[in-house]
């Protein structure tokens, strides 16, 4: 289970190193049983549709047990954005590393490497989860890409750079998106050549060299 799906863990008093280790399964166990659950409904009811009291029923636990993790179930959904920021980095991290992939394909390709593992998950729950958190997640590793490759340092404004891979990562979502969930037919090389061409046709951001 993600550490960032603990979020509301709350430990009472003072315990031993043994009775924290057995707690600490505890909350582990739970949280696996409440994200396996959440999945399931995902994909039968639909995000929208799930309640606290379903979510709970579903994973043998009670309502203040939830409680104890999240403050709702949007808070649940904003955990799960993170995790899938968190797994898109590890991917785009990887492929740049070992290859020398372009940012702009690292991207495209996590993306369909993320969001692929678990299709029918994802194509429910991707309109609901959070851009926002996302793209918080991934600018650090998007901006240090760009001050360690451009050509330009002495031009280089933070502020204005700093919007401008907010503008692309919000966009790439936003169209990535789109075709996941109602363009099937397009191949992924497809997706990939139309951001290119946008980037190459949009000249401030064909200056961020991703």
């Amino acid at each position: 289970m993600n550490a960032s799906l603990c979020k509301k863990t709350a430990f009472a008093g003072t315990t031993s190193s043994a009775g924290q280790a057995s707690l600490d399964r505890r909350v582990v166990k739970t949280q696996k049983a409440l994200r396996a659950a959440f999945h399931r409904l995902v994909i039968t009811e639909g995000p929208q549709k799930i309640t606290v009291s379903a979510l709970a029923r579903e994973a043998d636990i009670d309502r203040k047990t939830f409680y104890l993790h999240f403050d709702s179930i949007e808070d649940l959904i904003d955990a799960e954005s993170t995790v899938v920021a968190n797994e898109l980095l590890a991917d785009i991290n990887a492929l740049e590393r070992t290859d020398g992939t372009s940012m702009v394909t690292a991207l495209i390709i996590a993306f369909e490497n993320v969001f692929g593992r678990e299709r029918e998950y994802y194509q429910a729950l991707l309109s609901s989860l959070s851009i926002d958190r996302i793209v918080d997640l991934l600018t650090p590793t998007f901006l240090n890409y760009y001050a360690l490759h451009t050509n330009q340092p002495g031009e280089y404004d933070p502020v204005a750079t700093e919007y401008l891979v907010r503008f692309f990562l919000a966009g790439s979502l936003s169209i990535f998106r789109h075709w996941f969930a109602h363009e099937p037919e397009t191949s992924i090389k497809q997706m990939q050549e139309r951001i290119e061409n946008i980037i190459a046709n949009t000249p401030l951001l064909g200056a961020l060299g991703l």
